[in-house]
C-alpha cells in the first residue's frame, strides 16, 4: 500500500508509525462535504432517527442495541409526539425495512437523507451517529446491557461517547433526553466534539 486516505491525524499518526514509507493524507469524511457543521432549525415536530448498526458478534461493544431498543422506538413513534423515522446498516437492511414497515415507521435507506432529514439521531455504535454529531444534529446514545463500561476502544466506548446516551433501564426517560439533545447547546457541543475525529 502506497497511499492511506485517513480520517483525522489521530488515525494518520498510527498509518505513519506502522508505515513509513507510505503517502498518509488526513481527508476528514468527504461524504459529509454536504452537511457544513452548523445549527440548522428544528422541525415541528421534531424528526428524530434511529440508526442501528448490524450484530457483529467481534466483542459485545460491536454488537448492536436494537433488540433492547426496538419496542421503545415503536412507542415513541405511536405517541406522535415526534416524527420518527429508521435506518440500519445496509447489511442487514431488509430486516430492518421489514420492522419497520411492520410497525408504521418510515424506514430510509440512504445515510445522506437522515443526516437531511433528522434533527436528532438515536444510535448504537453506528458511525452514522458520529457523522450526525459533526453536522451539528442532535444525538442521542442507544447502549446495550452487554456493553462493558470498563472497556475503552476509543470514541463511542467510552472516550467521545454522546454526552446524551441512555442504558436499557433508563428507557422511560428516551423522549425526554431527545428534546434535551436538540437543544442549540448539545448541538454545539457535538460539533465541538467531534471536529478532530471529522476535520
Amino acid at each position: 500500500v502506497g497511499l492511506f486516505l485517513v480520517p483525522n491525524e489521530a488515525s494518520a499518526t498510527k498509518e505513519r508509525a506502522t508505515y513509513p514509507k507510505a503517502r498518509v493524507e488526513v481527508i476528514g469524511c468527504p461524504r459529509l462535504d454536504a452537511f457544513p457543521a452548523e445549527l440548522r432549525p428544528l422541525h415541528d415536530p421534531l424528526v428524530v432517527a434511529f440508526a442501528w448498526h448490524w450484530d457483529a458478534p467481534i466483542v459485545p461493544e460491536s454488537r448492536w442495541a436494537f433488540p433492547e431498543w426496538r419496542h421503545h422506538m415503536v412507542a415513541l413513534a405511536q405517541s406522535g409526539e415526534v416524527r420518527v423515522i429508521g435506518t440500519g446498516h445496509p447489511r442487514l437492511w431488509g430486516q430492518f425495512q421489514a420492522f419497520y414497515d411492520r410497525h408504521g415507521i418510515e424506514a430510509v435507506a440512504d445515510p445522506n437523507e437522515v443526516l437531511d432529514r433528522a434533527d436528532v439521531v438515536c444510535f448504537d455504535n453506528t458511525s452514522l451517529g458520529y457523522e450526525a454529531m459533526a453536522t451539528g444534529l442532535g444525538v442521542v446514545g442507544l447502549n446495550a446491557s452487554w456493553y462493558r463500561r470498563e472497556v475503552h476502544h476509543g470514541l463511542r466506548f467510552w472516550d467521545l461517547a454522546p454526552r446524551c446516551s441512555l442504558w436499557p433501564g433508563e428507557a422511560d426517560l428516551l423522549a425526554a433526553t431527545i428534546t434535551h439533545a436538540a437543544g442549540s447547546g448539545e448541538r454545539e457541543a457535538n460539533i465541538a466534539m467531534t471536529a478532530d475525529l471529522y476535520p
